[in-house]
């Protein structure tokens, strides 16, 4: 009898083809399987790929019999993966409130706008992944699907870096994901009132509210900001000119600033400061402080009680009313000023004698180097007067910067006057520099002037 006629060798293979299994007889004593006779087994069942050879040497060596063993395995087709964008920036803002621990609604956490600023990455693309070809144990392909490229990101404010992976901002704005184009701008349109169920604005860009911006909001834009409505006691800050077609209703709480130039129909009870010049029909009970000048020359043209301040001057139709109502007017740069000019020079002269003294010891130190052949580079007493110096240098710098824009101011005030087209009613305070004159008559069509120490009508004598 021949060994061949008495082995029993089983080989199946699984539905998908991608396992094959052998099971191994119990052979007749003295007789014994071989790996190549399993080998040839497997051959012949059609199994040609991804044979375990370490379980065949096994199922050898170890005679293992009567027990199913996985002898083959198919690879699975791994896919590729399609590519795809991260971006760094919110494709859809926050436009529901918050829910406070105490059950009340947190409107001010909405985020109707994304801004981004010149720059900054706001997209990344991963490219596609091919995928890998998988065979089954009797050597049939699978074929993965291939990754897909994605065209490359369309719209405006942004560029392409050279690895045509990174997306970056040319611009300081807006960014919204629209149809599926990414557009950057440096303006913000806004069709409603801001208020509560609005939320804050806080935008680096021009703003254009076509509403009224109400009480307790705040709406902040690193350019021009332009108010169709009516501002209430709210806050608005803008890095060049503010434009309230609407007027200002402030209730004693709305607070205006710019570091441009401020337009307004009429300001009533409100704070306003600009850097540039105001202009308006009419300022109520307002505290108003202008680096340039002040100019209500409309229809009406009035100030009426507070206290309003310009250093270039003051150009106006009223000033108070019938009933003298307290009012205080103001040009050029008082006392306070003056001794902050004289203060600063003080400091900067104190900081100047400190760096020559600094100066002067690590010459010394760069002077023992030589003389001992010593580094004293880490020694604390050099690395102290080098922070010193980099400290006193940059105050130095700062106040520099602080007196030229005061010196600036003072040789703008120097020919300043308030020029009064209509009337000047009693109990208006007339302040030009350091002095002070209180009028006690209707006065008419006047301009006032500073000549030596003595507050004159132009032309006139001495006022007061």
């Amino acid at each position: 009898m021949v060994m061949e006629e008495t082995r029993e060798i089983n080989v199946t293979v699984s539905a998908n083809e991608m396992e094959a299994y052998m099971l191994l007889a119990m052979p007749m004593p003295g007789e014994a399987y071989t790996v190549d006779m399993l080998k040839d087994a497997l051959l012949s069942s059609g199994v040609v790929y991804g044979i375990k050879e370490d379980v065949l040497n096994q199922m050898v060596s170890e005679g293992i019999y009567e027990v199913k063993m996985l002898v083959a395995s198919g690879k699975p087709a791994v896919d590729g993966k399609d590519g795809s964008y991260q971006y760094n920036f919110k494709q859809d803002p926050n436009k529901t409130p918050q829910i406070r621990e105490d059950g009340t609604v947190d409107y001010w956490s909405m985020n109707l706008i994304e801004t981004v600023v010149l720059g900054q990455v706001i997209a990344i693309y991963n490219p596609a992944v091919q995928g890998e070809m998988g065979y089954t144990v009797k050597g049939k392909e699978i074929p993965a699907r291939l990754g897909k490229e994605m065209a490359p990101l369309k719209g405006r404010g942004f560029v392409r870096s050279n690895d045509n992976l990174t997306y970056v901002a040319t611009t300081d704005g807006k960014i919204e994901f629209v149809s599926g184009r990414i557009n950057i701008t440096n303006f913000h349109e806004i069709f409603a009132n801001v208020d509560s169920l609005f939320g804050n604005i806080d935008f680096a860009g021009d703003v254009v509210i076509h509403g009224n911006v109400c009480s307790g909001m705040s709406v902040r834009a690193g350019g021009t900001l332009t108010v169709d409505g009516v501002v209430e006691g709210a806050t608005l800050w803008a890095g060049k000119d503010i434009v309230l077609r609407g007027g200002v209703l402030g209730d004693n709480r709305a607070q205006i600033f710019s570091r441009g130039n401020i337009s307004a129909r009429f300001f009533e009870y409100a704070k306003v400061e600009a850097l540039g010049t105001i202009q308006a029909d009419t300022l109520l009970q307002c505290e108003v402080e202008c680096k340039q000048s002040i100019r209500l020359e409309g229809k009406k043209g009035v100030i009426v009680g507070g206290r309003v301040h310009a250093i270039e001057g003051i150009v106006v139709n009223d000033i108070g009313n019938a009933k003298e109502v307290k009012t205080q007017v103001e040009v050029g740069i008082g006392e306070e000023i003056r001794q902050k000019i004289f203060d600063i020079r003080e400091q900067i002269m104190e900081l100047r004698k400190n760096l020559d003294r600094v100066t002067k010891a690590l010459s010394r130190f760069e002077q023992l180097e030589k003389e001992q052949g010593v580094s004293y580079k880490q020694d604390p007493r050099r690395v102290a007067l080098l922070r010193s110096s980099i400290c006193d240098s940059a105050r130095e710098k700062a106040f520099r910067v602080e007196l030229a824009e005061l010196k600036a101011q003072d040789a703008a005030s120097k020919d300043s006057t308030i020029k009064v087209n209509r009337t000047i009613y009693p109990g208006v305070f007339v302040v030009i520099g350091t002095q002070k004159i209180l009028v006690k008559d209707e006065q008419f069509a006047v301009e006032y002037v500073l000549r030596g120490d003595k507050i004159v009508l132009r032309g006139d004598e001495i006022v007061g």
